[in-house]
């Protein structure tokens, strides 16, 4: 739609956009151009019948290339009767006067210009087309004047050289527009009548050379091309509504979730249009089926948007039901109104089946860095179980452990009845193996396996944790690139346990990148990191099953203290899990107040078949349908809160079997650690990426969040940040810019080697106007040599596996150049480690055996430590120093 409207009333944005774009034209040479072909059919175009029609044929292309510049450009009009002097703002320096000088147009700006009683004599009082066409432009006085009055360029045949010349001509087409309208009776012989100018002159005769096959008879309506804000005295130019052609479909919503979608007009107007609807009516589906509006009035501006809506919802029933209805909706001001249809099916929410794939090579024997004696196999048997406690009943999962070989464990088990028990029972049976390597192809390979034949479930996904580069030993095992291919999962996700140095993650990355998953590194683990493995699981879960993170609060609590937690829930929220993560759920007593004060407790949640109360080794959650019945009333919108205590009675007893824990210092200086986390089964959803262009120091890092409501975009409602923790463990603060609506993004340079970690954090309103919040973690990585293409390839000898003398040798000195005392040793006398580090690269890369790892040094001191817990000991202290991965 485009609303051509008097200049003087453009803003100052309008302004500057068509004069970028005349401006543009102008260094392409088409502004030269245009005025050339003026020039040579001036003869034909000008004294004649067609003088009107060629002119808004040429006015409408050159608006066309304006429009490949700025599509929201339209050409405005000059009303030379009103603005009539060189005060006008027309000529402001930085409008039509700024191209006197820059285009050297020579411009006098004097003389006498037509007057609004001569133009509203032509308008209104020529009966026919022959007079109306006389007095505009054979006798002259209302189209040459201006001309005259402008002069320079303006004043000769090449006058669509000075931009002033479209604007001008922009009124004379306004002018028989108006004389169309108030003469829409006249009969066809008095509305258009061939005189002179070009070839033929007729009605159907084409305006050669300049416009092909055009006719005038394709131009006498201006309407298809454009619509006129006239003179506020003039006939207005009338709204045209055209309503959808369709039905409103709601195509396989799932049960429970609300879905938006829109009725479109299509809006011709140069005014603002307003569009009512009734209440939407249900003709046919199941008890409960109801179609709703988002607002019964919907006021758009054509200007700022070409289509009008009115939007209607409508809320999944059960699997398989099917729904019809229809919404009346009508053009206020205009006489006119429609019946729309529409047309909905429901489908079941979308279930997963999900395999955890965990590495239980040697270096999982390793001291975490949580706490002294506290191993990364034991922060595993803490965070892997609330994954599966917190899936679904209609979900399944699967478990096993892999080393250089995948060793099966639990199979795809459905999580209802007890699938829960048999998967924390899989994951407690963990433990690492002391001559364990890491094959990560293989593990991903077989999970692939494990979900290929399984049948009945919306999405497959692989979960992989671990903590180290591929590394195979003596043995002959696929890596991640070789089988990242054949990998028919919909998602992937992986964990790293540990830093990018000793994970070197280029290929997981990679991996789940192009399997619509993430991978995220937790870094070197230290006491304030005890829940980020347990988080990192519950965050890839939400991408599983379709969950929104609503808060992730963590803190201590003692006997004798209470905490409270308020989280935000409102009506786009379908059912909400209330997650608590701690080492003993049974010693607290955890209660949810709602926004009324109602309390639920596990006695109310177990027998309440709105709501489930969930125990498992590490976690305790209540689950809840929104809006929950609960007192007399309903719960939705509004603050809820957890609360928190010690069990007295159980405390003392519960507090001593922590004692024998490696936490157990800390439990009695502090009290119990928990983290606290809100998932949201919901319409408003956030979703956020990170993407980098390199793996070395200096990539950039570019943040995308994107935030929708009923699957539209929240657009001017909200703020989304990031908390950055940058490998140093400095901190920053990130603000994310709306580049559209509803998506936000920043970038930043990772200048530093390590891990780069960011808390997204999202929050605003609702379409109603309530507050929401939304959070992701995302990881990013760096390290010496990112970009050095991922080893692929089998087999033991030097082409491309990991054994081999070359091999070795290559990796022990990879290994030896990861000591800070070597380097230090090497710098002082004065080698250059960078050269050195080089010269490795290239002589190994020639041996075919590219240092993918440390493992040959385990099997070296193997021989020489007999005792394991020693081997174990110096592994992790190397393994600190950055010498071994796993």
């Amino acid at each position: 739609m485009r609303c051509r409207r008097n200049a003087t009333s453009l803003s100052p944005d309008e302004r500057h956009r068509l004069v970028a774009g005349l401006n543009d034209l102008k260094a392409r040479g088409i502004v030269d151009q245009y005025a050339n072909d003026h020039a040579a059919a001036f003869n034909s175009a000008h004294f004649g019948s067609s003088f009107f029609p060629w002119h808004r044929e040429f006015l409408r292309r050159f608006e066309d290339q304006l429009r490949t510049f700025d599509a929201r450009i339209t050409i405005p009009y000059w009303d030379f009767t009103v603005d009539n002097t060189t005060a006008s703002s027309l000529w402001d320096a930085n409008f039509m006067g700024g191209f006197d000088t820059a285009w050297s147009l020579g411009r006098s700006r004097s003389g006498p210009l037509p007057s609004v009683a001569e133009v509203q004599d032509a308008v209104r009082n020529s009966a026919t087309f022959t007079p109306f066409l006389e007095v505009v432009e054979t006798v002259g006085t209302i189209h040459d004047y201006p001309h005259m009055w402008v002069g320079g360029v303006m004043g000769g045949a090449a006058s669509p050289g000075d931009p002033v010349f479209y604007l001008h001509h922009c009124f004379i087409d306004a002018m028989w527009a108006q004389w169309q309208a108030l003469h829409s009776g006249l009969a066809p012989g008095d509305a258009y009548v061939p005189s002179g100018g070009l070839a033929g002159g007729g009605l159907n005769d084409p305006m050669l050379p300049l416009f092909g096959a055009t006719t005038p008879a394709d131009l006498l309506d201006h309407r298809p091309i454009n619509a006129y804000s006239y003179p506020a005295t003039w006939m207005p130019d009338t709204t045209v509504v055209t309503p959808p052609t369709g039905s409103i479909t709601f195509n396989d919503v799932p049960a429970g979730e609300t879905v938006m979608r829109a009725a479109v007009f299509a809006l011709d107007s140069c005014d603002a249009v307003t569009l009512q609807a009734t209440p939407p009516v249900v003709t046919s589906g199941p008890a409960g089926t109801s179609f709703g509006l988002l607002a019964a009035t919907s006021t758009t501006d054509p200007a700022v948007d070409p289509d009008g809506r009115i939007w209607v919802s409508f809320k999944g029933t059960a699997q398989g039901d099917v729904a019809t209805g229809k919404v009346t909706i009508a053009a206020v001001g205009t006489g006119h109104q429609w019946t729309v249809p529409i047309t909905a099916n429901t489908i079941r929410r979308p279930t997963a089946a999900v395999v955890m794939a965990l590495d239980q090579s040697n270096s999982m024997n390793f001291d975490s860095g949580i706490g002294a004696g506290i191993t990364r196999g034991a922060v595993l048997r803490f965070s892997a179980p609330p994954f599966g406690d917190v899936l679904y009943d209609d979900d399944a999962v699967a478990v096993f452990t892999f080393d250089q070989d995948p060793h099966p464990g639990l199979g795809v088990t459905p999580v209802a009845g007890l699938g829960r028990a048999q998967v924390r029972a899989a994951i407690a049976a963990y433990a690492p193996n002391p001559n364990g390597w890491t094959a990560i192809g293989e593990a991903v390979a077989f999970a692939d396996g494990l979900l290929q034949p399984v049948t009945g479930y919306d999405k497959k996904a692989i979960v992989v944790l671990t903590d180290g580069e591929e590394n195979h030993g003596p043995f002959s095992r696929r890596f991640i690139a070789d089988v990242a291919g054949t990998i028919a999962a919909d998602q992937v996700y992986a964990i790293g346990l540990g830093s990018a140095q000793n994970i070197n993650p280029a290929a997981l990355q990679a991996l789940c990148n192009g399997h619509n998953g993430a991978l995220l590194l937790t870094g070197d683990l230290t006491p304030d990191a005890y829940f980020r493995l347990a988080k990192y699981y519950q965050q890839i879960l939400v991408g599983v099953i379709n969950n929104d993170i609503v808060l992730d609060p963590e803190g201590w609590i003692a006997p004798g203290e209470q905490v409270r937690i308020p989280f935000m829930l409102n009506e786009t929220d379908i059912e909400a899990k209330a997650i608590l993560l701690t080492p003993a759920p049974l010693v607290l007593r955890y209660t949810i107040e709602t926004p009324a004060g109602d309390v639920i407790d596990p006695p109310l949640a177990t027998t309440d078949p709105q709501m489930a109360f969930v125990v498992g080794n590490s976690v305790a959650y209540y689950r809840t349908e929104l809006p929950l019945m609960i007192g007399g009333n309903e719960a939705q919108a509004g603050m809820w809160t957890a609360v928190l205590g010690v069990q007295e009675r159980t405390s003392g007893r519960l507090f001593a079997s922590l004692e024998a824990q490696p936490s157990a210092a800390a439990t009695k200086a502090h009290g119990l650690r928990y983290n606290f986390l809100v998932q949201s089964y919901s319409n408003l959803r956030l979703r956020a990426r990170l993407a980098q262009d390199s793996l070395e120091p200096g990539a950039t890092l570019t943040l995308r969040a994107v935030l929708t409501e009923y699957g539209l975009p929240v657009a001017g409602r909200a703020a989304v940040r990031a908390e950055l923790t940058r490998p140093d463990d400095t901190q920053a603060v990130l603000a994310l810019a709306e580049t559209e609506p509803g998506v936000f993004e920043t970038s930043l340079k990772a200048s530093l080697a390590g891990i780069w970690r960011f808390r997204v954090l999202a929050a605003g309103r609702t379409m109603r106007g309530r507050p929401f919040t939304r959070e992701q973690t995302l990881t990013g990585a760096v390290w010496q040599g990112g970009n050095r293409p991922p080893p692929t390839g089998t087999g033991t000898g030097t082409g491309g596996g990991t054994g081999g003398s070359g091999g070795q040798i290559c990796r022990l000195l990879e290994c030896l150049l990861k000591q800070e005392g070597i380097l230090r040793w090497l710098k002082q006398a004065g080698i250059d480690v960078g050269a050195l580090e080089a010269c490795l690269r290239e002589i190994c890369a020639e041996a075919g055996s590219e240092p993918p790892g440390c493992g040959t040094l385990q099997s070296g001191l193997r021989r020489i430590l007999k005792d394991e817990t020693m081997l174990r000991a110096a592994m992790g202290e190397l393994q600190r120093a950055g010498v071994v991965g796993s």
